[in-house]
């Protein structure tokens, strides 16, 4: 499972998540910048956990004068954000696995063409040779040896 979490987590650390009478107990596995992989001791039952409600959070002061942080945004804003930066975390994903996939087949055409090249270079020079030894224009001229 992927998670957002405002606390940087450290791969190895073990977690617990709680949505309403939902717990979720795991293990993170990898973490970038606000995201972190989570594996699961048991099975999730993804219908249940988000069917569940959220329980109350106390509210949070602001401050007017200050840029609200990502803590003092609303929630849903939060999860808006935090969805948008999974999607293009995904786009970025399946692009660069589309470039790595361009780039493979183009270095494999790029290969075949000149081991082709090659093997025309290796049989063109016998076969020329043969050609004009069996050609009918000219005259042959065979030396006997004794």
């Amino acid at each position: 499972m992927m998670i957002a979490s405002d606390v940087a987590l450290s791969p190895g650390a073990y977690i617990e998540i709680r949505r309403g009478q939902q717990t979720v107990i795991g293990r993170v596995v990898w973490q970038r910048e606000r995201f972190s992989g989570v594996r699961t001791q048991d099975v999730i039952d993804v219908e249940a956990l988000l069917r569940e409600p959220r329980l109350q959070q106390p509210a949070q002061r602001r401050n007017p004068d200050m840029n609200p942080s990502p803590v003092a945004m609303p929630a849903n804003d939060r999860i808006a954000i935090e969805i948008n930066a999974a999607r293009r975390i995904e786009r970025s994903q399946a692009i660069s696995s589309r470039l790595q996939f361009s780039a493979l087949c183009l270095f494999g055409l790029v290969a075949a063409i000149a081991i082709a090249m090659q093997v025309a270079q290796m049989l063109g020079n016998p076969m020329q040779q043969l050609d004009s030894a069996l050609s009918l224009d000219k005259p042959q001229t065979t030396a006997l040896v004794d």
